[in-house]
């Protein structure tokens, strides 16, 4: 596959593409820095500690995931971070929407 990828480029005069290049991101010096504000912004828009801890676990692993992406060029690490979790936020908003209320049974019975 690459060197259908190389003969292309070559072909067209084009560069062969760089290999990737290692990411500047450690994700845990970025827990270490930013853990506890993301965690704040987690619980401010859940309201709710578990949800708030569980989102923010989950933005980290996404992180971590999606390290090689990262650019420090195009942003900080801490915009990253917190653009990661915001969309774990709006993931956790649309997970709550799908999932229905309990029905309280003694409505359901007829009344004497």
């Amino acid at each position: 596959m690459i060197r259908l990828a190389e003969r292309q480029s070559t072909a067209t005069g084009a560069a062969p593409a760089s290999p990737p290049q290692e990411s500047s991101f450690d994700v845990a010096s970025a827990y270490q820095r930013f853990g506890r504000e993301l965690y704040l912004f987690a619980l401010n828009a859940l309201g709710d500690a578990g949800a708030a801890e569980e989102a923010i676990q989950e933005a980290f692993t996404r992180a971590w995931r999606a390290r090689s992406r990262f650019d420090s060029q195009q942003g900080s690490v801490r915009t990253w971070l917190f653009a990661i979790a915001r969309n774990v936020i709006r993931d956790t908003f649309r997970r709550r929407a799908r999932i229905p209320e309990p029905v309280d049974d003694s409505r359901l019975s007829p009344s004497s």
